[in-house]
């Protein structure tokens, strides 16, 4: 299978919308990749079974945890300068907890 759209959709996701740019992202499995591509056949098959890949039934949590890291609010929260912020131990005060991916894999799934 070819990775043109994807690397489409990187080269044009300045020029549209977010959530295109996510959909297509999403649609051709661009950031997670298919379990195993020599099997795929067909844009319906590729991708991960999101439902169901995450170890005894439960969602996976590996593309939520790649939107929220990648594509909308980073790692640990930042300062105006870009800088991290830190906690009053000195250490950079993260932007979602596990509890978050979890809950934004049952989202993604229905």
């Amino acid at each position: 299978r070819s990775t043109t759209p994807c690397r489409e959709s990187f080269r044009i996701g300045p020029l549209v919308s977010y959530s295109s740019f996510m959909y297509d992202e999403s649609a051709y499995s661009c950031i997670i990749p298919p379990p195993n591509p020599s099997s795929m056949t067909s844009d319906a098959k590729v991708g991960l079974d999101l439902a169901n890949s995450g170890g005894n039934g439960a969602p996976n949590e590996n593309y939520p945890r790649e939107i929220m890291q990648l594509f909308s609010i980073g790692l640990n929260e930042l300062n105006l300068d870009g800088s991290s912020k830190l906690d009053a131990n000195g250490k950079t005060i993260p932007t979602y907890t596990q509890t978050d991916v979890k809950e934004l894999a049952r989202a993604l799934t229905g």
